[in-house]
């Protein structure tokens, strides 16, 4: 279960240093982000230089035999310059977008989700993320050819656009509503309402059809109560 993925595990440090399958997994991911990321390499040791960024919040962590306290990883970037030359540079890790890092740290846990069976639970997982983005990661799991081991995503949001059926069956779209007089949340599917295989699942609930939205008051209503 993740708040958030935005950090890199030290055991995920010692993966992606030795092992080629999740190095290749994840470029293939970085790409299909449209990240042209070409290459990466991953330094990790113990003594202090000063070279090295440190990206790991909890450092001299021991895991196994290692005790990671710094770490360098440089991307390796694949452009095309406006001479139309082919041209490549690197950049550390930490000048990445958010959403680069957070495409490189899920990696690993979508790897192993799709060897074996496995529940990913994830906080507002869009998170620096793009909605279609979303939804690539989405259909990875709906793809029995890729998820063939029957991996579940479970995940919270905020991005509305998600609502679609083409996306998710009726089943797995569930809502939450807090009652406003005793602050208690309830959980409902989508499918305790009579839904059409044709509608704009998106709309209706922006037009409170499904309930769990945010009660706001009328910006009027608002600033007369500022003014009393």
């Amino acid at each position: 279960t993740f708040d958030t993925i935005d950090r890199i595990t030290d055991s995920d440090i010692i993966l992606y240093s030795k092992d080629n399958n999740l190095k290749e997994f994840s470029l293939k991911l970085l790409n299909e982000a449209d990240v042209h990321i070409k290459d990466f390499n991953i330094y990790f040791n113990e003594s202090n230089k000063d070279d090295f960024d440190i990206l790991i919040p909890n450092i001299n962590r021991t895991n196994g035999t290692f005790k990671i306290t710094e770490v360098k990883i440089l991307l390796e970037h694949e452009i095309i310059d406006s001479k139309n030359n082919l041209k490549t540079y690197k950049l550390n890790f930490s000048d990445e977008s958010s959403g680069t890092k957070v495409l490189f740290a899920i990696a690993p846990f979508l790897k192993r989700a799709f060897e074996s069976n496995k529940i990913i639970i994830v906080d507002e997982l869009e998170k620096s993320m793009h909605p279609k983005l979303i939804e690539f990661i989405i259909s990875l799991f709906n793809n029995t050819n890729i998820n063939k081991v029957g991996s579940q995503l479970i995940f919270t949001t905020h991005v509305t656009n998600l609502l679609n059926i083409q996306i998710f069956r009726r089943d797995q779209i569930w809502f939450t509503e807090k009652d406003q007089n005793s602050g208690v949340s309830k959980l409902f599917p989508l499918d305790s309402f009579s839904v059409r295989k044709d509608e704009n699942i998106e709309k209706g609930y922006l037009n409170g059809r499904y309930g769990a939205i945010p009660f706001i008051k009328d910006i009027d209503l608002w600033l007369e109560d500022m003014n009393k």
